[in-house]
């Protein structure tokens, strides 16, 4: 029974694609520290609500139905006591062991079960759900210790996609007032 249930789960992770974020009201080192690599990285800032007037309808295929993309946050339990709330297919999706919960995660979750069921491929490593940058993106943080040549090559990028968003060096590179 515990293999059957294994494999179930592993299908219904394979089809389930999702999106991380972290909330806060600032910046996390450990956050930097652990998706940062050679002090090259960025964090859009945003809302909940910037990011779910942002998100467009996504279509496995354009003649497919629009699949639905849940969103909340995660909440962060003691496996050993605490119970998962929710349907158990996608509530899971939005539980971690409460070791985790440094992390602050909110997320958003596409699960393509229907598209498989209806002999879609479905990608194995992710699908781009289209999304107004515009309306999504309040601001851009530069990782701790970026340089100029890294600053120059975002702030690049951001005008070629026609963007007007403001570029800001991480907050953790301020000065201490003690």
């Amino acid at each position: 029974m515990i293999a059957h249930s294994s494999k179930a789960f592993e299908e219904l992770r394979r089809l389930t694609k999702i999106s991380c974020w972290h909330m806060n009201e600032g910046e996390s080192a450990a956050m930097w520290s652990q998706y940062v690599r050679e002090k090259r990285g960025i964090a859009i800032r945003s809302t909940v609500d910037l990011l779910l007037s942002a998100l467009r309808p996504y279509r496995i295929e354009p003649h497919y139905a629009e699949e639905r993309v849940w969103v909340g946050p995660v909440r962060y339990i003691d496996y050993r006591t605490d119970h998962m709330q929710g349907s158990l297919g996608l509530g899971r999706f939005f539980h971690k062991h409460r070791s985790f919960a440094y992390e602050q995660e909110f997320r958003s979750v596409l699960q393509l079960d229907l598209a498989e069921e209806f002999g879609v491929r479905v990608p194995e490593r992710g699908v781009f759900v289209p999304v107004d940058m515009p309306c999504l993106c309040e601001a851009i943080h530069l990782a701790p210790e970026t340089d100029e040549e890294f600053r120059h090559t975002v702030e690049g990028l951001i005008a070629h996609a026609g963007l007007s968003v403001p570029v800001f060096q991480s907050e953790m590179d301020d000065d201490a007032l003690y």
